[in-house]
């Protein structure tokens, strides 16, 4: 009578080593659990009822309990070193015993390209739960501490037993590729539950926010704005001839890793291949998926750098030889360095001289593509060194340093990084000050002189910044620099920055009596109007002019001859009002007009050193005072 119970309870074992239980649902595991006890039970009963009354057995068939035998023995294979975990779980129902009071933690970790944080899930059974929004490809880690036995991860229909680890607890981890439920499960029972939602990831989207131009530094303007979800990785500007000849190049552009890019980058291009040829341009951004984003192409010709130095022409000249890869064009380009570096009275500049020979003499045996490119960029140095000494190089170096300061704080680095940056650059602008006032010549050595003081104050200011952790406002300096150095050649100088302060005083001044000699003109034509009152007028107006001119030249302003002429024209308008005609009183007022005009003009020489912001108002990226009544001289700068 007990055979039957034991093929039951072995058919029960064979299912449960296969890991039926932990696939239907807890209420069929339960009420099966059940029926296998009611079966042992009742079959017990039975036994020992006919053992007591010495009851014969039924013929029993062997050959139908044997075939258990190779069941159980699969199944056992199956079930691999997970045999008892699943035969203790298949006798203990989560619906019947609690499970244990395990330790569980539950990570998700997004793609390192996303820059974003380990998100830490809440251990909550709730079914109301918010969904989790998380980036395509990310790592699900889930931990079990204090437990005998491990639970099983459900992601929808599939289960997955958590692995032992070294510290004895368990755990599981994969990525999330699609939207779904995720459980926490122990004999049939959800511990914990989320419903996780898979964000794909978007290709970037990027356009140029106004036409690509060209600065007064002879850089290429580029207004860009890209976006993407979790960063651009990746930002170049693609390069080809119009007419099609030659091969695509990328020049790379800062990216720094963020969502958005909405900025105005300069790129020097004056030593390119291509420079001053017709070209068709577009940008290309990348995300951290390599996913591509392309612009519509735009056709411009690229700025070209205009040389007068006779050495300089000749190194350029060399230059484009040994560019253009054609072995003639190569062997014609080394002959003729080879002429330049063995003339040493060619330059006074021992620098550019010995890397004549240096560059001749490695291009003297060798012609690979390599030794080409780095004589190339040489012969650039060296022409830039000879047609201005080193203040072309210098200020190559000073745009460099404040492009590295500005990725750090774009990056947002370590502030001891950023003020290390800051430093270098301070240096890059010491080292551009001494060129620019070697090369002032016959001006004199203050007359290119930067404007030191507005520096200092300026560096103060990024440091302290740096030190706040004000990023956002650091950053804002250091863009309005960088479009002030472009956009803005009188920007550093301190001279410059004084004359136009005192000429902007002096165009209010100039208008004010444009303003007053009109209507003293007007009055002259008046045959009522008393010659000595209009005298007496003209007299103050002359006055005015007077004290200006003297304003003028305490500052220092160079040809106020203009203004001088105004007043000796103001001077005969007096005369004509005290002892002229009618017919000379229209005269003089007819000239002093027209010296009024040529006054103001004369002011245009001494243009703003300052730039415009998005609106077009005025603003000093060094941070000095601007001129009062800015918005009057703005159209004329």
């Amino acid at each position: 009578m007990l055979l039957p119970v034991v093929g039951v309870v072995l058919g029960y074992i064979a299912l449960s080593l296969l890991d039926l239980w932990s696939q239907v649902p807890p209420l069929v595991h339960l009420l099966l659990f059940i029926c296998l006890v009611v079966v042992v039970v009742g079959g017990v009963i039975a036994a020992i009822e006919a053992w007591r009354r010495n009851r014969e057995s039924d013929h029993v068939h062997w050959g139908r309990y044997l075939l258990l035998l190779p069941v159980l023995i699969i199944a056992l294979f199956l079930a691999g070193t997970d045999w008892e975990r699943r035969l203790v779980m298949a006798f203990q129902p989560g619906q019947l015993f609690p499970p244990p009071q395990m330790q569980i933690t539950a990570v998700i970790t997004p793609p390192a390209y996303t820059h974003l944080e380990p998100l830490r899930l809440p251990i909550s059974n709730s079914r109301s739960a918010a969904p989790l929004k998380v980036p395509a490809g990310s790592v699900l880690r889930v931990e079990v501490q204090e437990t005998r036995w491990p639970p099983l991860l459900a992601w929808g229909k599939n289960t997955v037993v958590l692995r032992p680890e070294a510290n004895g607890g368990y755990a599981i981890e994969g990525e999330l590729k699609a939207d779904g439920k995720v459980r926490l499960t122990y004999a049939g029972k959800t511990l914990v539950r989320w419903q996780v939602d898979v964000v794909p990831d978007k290709a970037p989207t990027l356009r140029f926010t106004a036409p690509p131009g060209v600065t007064a530094r002879h850089s290429l303007r580029l207004s860009i704005d890209a976006e993407d979800d979790h960063g651009i990785e990746f930002l170049a500007l693609k390069l080809k001839r119009a007419d099609g000849s030659g091969v695509d190049h990328l020049v790379e552009l800062p990216a720094w890793g963020t969502p958005v890019i909405k900025e105005t980058i300069y790129r020097d291009l004056t030593a390119d291949s291509l420079a001053g040829q017709e070209v068709i341009l577009q940008l290309v951004a990348l995300d951290g998926l390599s996913q591509e984003a392309v612009t519509p192409p735009v056709t411009m010709t690229l700025p070209k750098r205009q040389f007068h130095n006779p050495l300089s022409l000749s190194l350029v000249a060399i230059r484009a030889g040994l560019l253009t890869g054609e072995d003639d064009d190569v062997a014609q380009a080394v002959r003729r360095l080879r002429l330049l570096s063995e003339q040493p009275l060619v330059t006074s500049d021992a620098t550019v001289h010995l890397g004549l020979r240096s560059a001749y003499l490695r291009l003297k045996s060798s012609y690979s593509e390599e030794d080409r490119e780095e004589v190339a960029n040489l012969m650039w140095d060296l022409a830039l060194r000879a047609e201005d000494g080193g203040r072309s190089m210098t200020e190559n170096d000073l745009i460099d340093a404040l492009d590295a300061c500005l990725t750090l704080v774009r990056r947002q680095a370590d502030p001891e990084q950023v003020q290390g940056a800051l430093g270098s650059l301070a240096e890059a602008f010491s080292s551009y000050g001494r060129a620019r006032v070697t090369g002032a010549g016959k001006m004199g050595k203050d007359a290119d002189a930067i404007d030191w003081e507005a520096l200092r104050r300026l560096f103060l200011r990024l440091n302290d910044l740096t030190m706040a952790g004000d990023y956002d406002a650091l950053a804002g300096q250091l863009v309005s620099l960088r479009a002030g150095l472009e956009e803005q050649p009188a920007l550093l100088s301190a001279n410059a920055y004084r004359y136009f302060v005192v000429a902007s005083y002096a165009r209010r001044v100039i208008d004010e009596v444009e303003r007053q000699q009109e209507h003293v003109a007007a009055r002259s034509r008046d045959n009522s109007a008393q010659p000595m009152v209009l005298a007496a007028d003209q007299t103050a107006l002359r006055n005015a002019l007077g004290d200006l001119i003297t304003q003028l030249a305490r500052a220092g302003m160079p040809d106020t001859n203009l203004f001088h002429k105004l007043q000796g024209d103001m001077d005969r308008a007096i005369t004509a009002f005290t002892n002229g005609t009618p017919e000379a009183i229209a005269d003089t007022q007819t000239q002093v007009a027209q010296s009024l005009k040529a006054a103001m003009a004369s002011l245009d020489a001494f243009p703003s050193p300052l730039a415009p912001d998005a609106e077009g108002k005025y603003h000093d990226p060094l941070g000095r005072p601007l001129p009062p009544g800015l918005d009057i001289v703005k159209g004329r700068d």
